[in-house]
């Protein structure tokens, strides 16, 4: 839940007795602060979300970590169990849901996902 999985991936994430969908989660979301590092310019960019319309904040990873600290407290002061967790979720839905149209995420079947490349 604290990751938006959609039911699915949710499943799979509980019924992981081997690791390999877990790391798929891992990969997710490493691979949302890789692209991001990638995209850090000092403007606002389309390049790396592929649609003209959908930009990344400028400094995405500067503004990931903002993120972070900003809802980590949020959650922290609501008693939200796993605060650092949800931070973390909000800050790589920055890059993750870009579009702000996604409602939950299928992880990728391939454990070797290597992002847009």
């Amino acid at each position: 839940r604290i990751f938006k999985l959609c039911s699915v991936s949710a499943k799979k994430l509980i019924e992981d007795v081997d690791g390999a969908f877990t790391k798929r989660l891992l990969l997710f979301l490493a691979m949302a602060w890789d692209t991001m590092a990638m995209g850090n310019y000092p403007y606002e960019s389309s390049y790396l979300t592929g649609q003209s319309n959908i930009l990344l904040p400028a400094f995405p990873v500067r503004a990931a970590c903002e993120l972070i600290v900003k809802t980590s407290k949020k959650f922290i002061s609501e008693g939200a169990s796993f605060p650092l967790l949800r931070a973390l979720e909000q800050a790589t839905s920055l890059f993750n849901n870009a579009s702000r149209a996604e409602n939950c995420y299928n992880l990728p079947e391939d454990d070797s996902f290597d992002g847009i490349w």
